[in-house]
């Protein structure tokens, strides 16, 4: 098993859809997506995240997905481009089936929302508890998916999370909450010698990577890795090369182009992946709606202008 997650920026790929009654999982084109963007540089792809639409599929479906991303890359030779699967759940007992179907399907590490529909009874004790048994009983690592948003406000507090990184199956954090403060303490622990502290932060988007890099995080998991690929990865060479004047240079577009998008929210960033790989249905499940035409019109635009 291994444990440390590969520096560098990760991919939540969307889940496309046949143009059917049922809008049936396109196991084809999401799968062809995943070999085109890592082939383009990013690090990792992880499946059944937000950007994949995991909360209108159901458990099947997360697992044809995870076995197609895998094998379409183990057989065009990417069998070293980490696989991660979102085992967001509302119950301890749901989350650990999933980590091992998860692990069964190829994934070699599961990404976890905390749980949030009893928002008000989950004291941070809960929380810990939670991750542990979760971790403890997944066959393959796994790392805290931190988004308030998405989780009833639910947040984990930094020593809840120091708490956490000292497990030795739990290796590192998506930070979908944007605090550079929390991810400044965070980082810090993955430079100690203990190993119980081999924990690596990604931030939970792009458009401030140069400054999550600043503070020592690892990378990102982001929705721009699926439409602009060679940029976010090009932001992260250039500063781990040394080059910060340029790493900051291609900042600045990679954000612009990534805020444009944002206005879009999850179809946003279906469109753009459309826009880049001529892919024909930017969809999402329903009932969730296409963007508008405004906002349509701005993001082909900005991708046009990369």
């Amino acid at each position: 098993m291994t444990l440390s997650l590969p520096r560098g920026n990760y991919a939540p790929i969307p889940t496309f859809y046949a143009k059917d009654q049922n809008q049936s999982v396109d196991l084809s084109a999401t799968a062809q997506h995943a070999l085109n963007i890592v082939k383009a540089g990013v690090a990792g792809v992880v499946c059944q995240g937000s950007t994949a639409e995991w909360v209108s599929l159901n458990d099947d479906e997360k697992s044809s997905i995870t076995q197609a991303v895998r094998k379409i890359l183990n057989d065009h030779g990417f069998t070293h481009v980490p696989v991660l699967a979102g085992i967001g759940a509302q119950s301890t007992r749901h989350a650990i089936q999933l980590a091992k179907s998860a692990g069964e399907n190829g994934a070699q590490y599961v990404l976890s929302l905390p749980p949030s529909y009893f928002a008000a009874s989950l004291t941070q004790a809960a929380l810990v508890d939670f991750y542990i048994e979760v971790a403890t009983h997944s066959p393959v690592p796994l790392l805290i998916y931190s988004f308030p948003g998405v989780s009833n406000g639910v947040t984990l507090s930094t020593d809840t999370l120091i708490t956490l990184a000292a497990h030795p199956k739990i290796v590192g954090i998506k930070q979908t909450d944007h605090d550079i403060g929390k991810m400044t303490r965070l980082a810090g622990l993955h430079s100690q010698t203990q190993h119980e502290y081999d924990f690596a932060v990604f931030a939970g988007a792009s458009n401030y990577l140069v400054a999550a890099l600043s503070v020592g995080a690892h990378g990102s998991i982001t929705g721009a890795a699926n439409y602009a690929p060679e940029l976010v990865t090009a932001v992260q060479e250039a500063y781990d090369g040394g080059d910060t004047r340029r790493a900051v240079e291609l900042q600045r577009k990679l954000a612009e182009l990534e805020d444009t998008t944002a206005t879009g929210g999850i179809p946003g960033i279906k469109l753009a992946a459309c826009c880049k790989y001529a892919y024909h249905n930017p969809q999402p499940r329903h009932p969730v709606p296409l963007c508008s035409d405004t906002v349509h019109k701005s993001i082909v635009a900005a991708m046009k202008g990369i």
